[in-house]
C-alpha cells in the first residue's frame, strides 16, 4: 500500500466513509477523467464532467460514504453551527434554516487545479477532496466570506476571513436529533442504502470496492 492511499483510507476513518463509500467517491471522479478522454469532448462539456463529479463526490464524502443531505450526516461542521444545534429549544427544520453547506475547497478552485495538473491522478483528487471536506456553516457566516475568496483562496485563508472555526464530529446533526426524539421525525432518510464495509474486512489492503 503506497503513502497515498494510506493517507486516504485514513481520512476515510475519521470522517465515517468505509470502503463502499470510497469506491463511490472514486467512480464519480474516475468517471469524470474518462469522460473529458473521449475524442470530441467539448471544453464545456469537461467543464461540466469535473465540476459535477467534484459535487457528487464531496456530496457522498459529507454524507459518510452514504445517499442523503449533506447538512444532515456530515461530520464536518463550523462551531457556530455546531452549538446552534445544540440550543435546548431549536427545531430540526429550524436550525435546517440557518445552515448552508459550504465547499471550503471552492469546485473551481479544484477544477482550475486538475486543469493544469497534466500528472494529476484520481486518487490526487480524492485526497484533495478528503484533506478539505464540504463544511455545515451558518448562512451568516458564508456570508461573511471576503468576496476575494468565494471561488477561490486556500481554506485556511477564506475561513480565517470569516472567523470560521471548522470541527470534526463523531456523528452528524441528524444522530443527534434522532437521539433527543421525539423531534427526530422532522428528519426524512434517502431511499437509496449503501452498505457500510469497514477496512478492516476482507481485502482490506485494497481501498476499492
Amino acid at each position: 500500500m503506497t503513502d497515498q492511499e494510506q493517507r486516504i483510507i485514513d481520512r476515510c476513518k475519521a470522517l465515517g466513509i468505509g470502503r463502499c463509500g470510497l469506491g463511490s467517491i472514486r467512480n464519480f471522479i474516475a468517471a469524470a477523467f474518462y469522460h473529458v478522454g473521449l475524442p470530441g469532448t467539448l471544453d464545456a462539456d469537461k467543464h461540466v464532467a469535473f465540476n459535477s463529479a467534484i459535487r457528487f463526490a464531496t456530496n457522498r464524502i459529507a454524507c459518510q460514504g452514504r445517499d442523503g443531505p449533506s447538512i444532515w450526516q456530515s461530520r464536518v461542521i463550523s462551531r457556530k453551527a455546531l452549538d446552534r444545534s445544540r440550543e435546548p429549544d431549536i427545531t430540526p427544520a429550524e436550525w435546517a434554516g440557518l445552515v448552508t453547506f459550504e465547499h471550503q475547497d471552492p469546485v473551481l478552485a479544484v477544477q482550475t487545479w486538475i486543469g493544469i495538473t497534466p500528472s494529476v491522478s484520481v486518487d490526487d483528487v480524492v485526497l484533495r477532496l478528503l484533506d478539505h471536506p464540504g463544511v455545515v456553516v451558518l448562512r451568516e457566516e458564508e456570508q461573511a466570506i471576503d468576496n476575494k475568496f468565494k471561488s477561490s483562496g486556500s481554506p485556511h485563508d477564506r475561513y480565517l476571513s470569516a472567523g470560521i472555526e471548522v470541527v470534526e464530529t463523531e456523528e452528524g446533526i441528524a444522530a443527534y436529533f434522532r437521539s433527543i426524539a421525539p423531534r427526530a421525525r422532522a428528519i426524512r432518510r434517502r431511499k437509496y442504502h449503501t452498505s457500510f464495509v469497514p477496512f478492516e474486512s476482507e481485502n482490506s489492503d485494497k481501498i476499492t470496492t
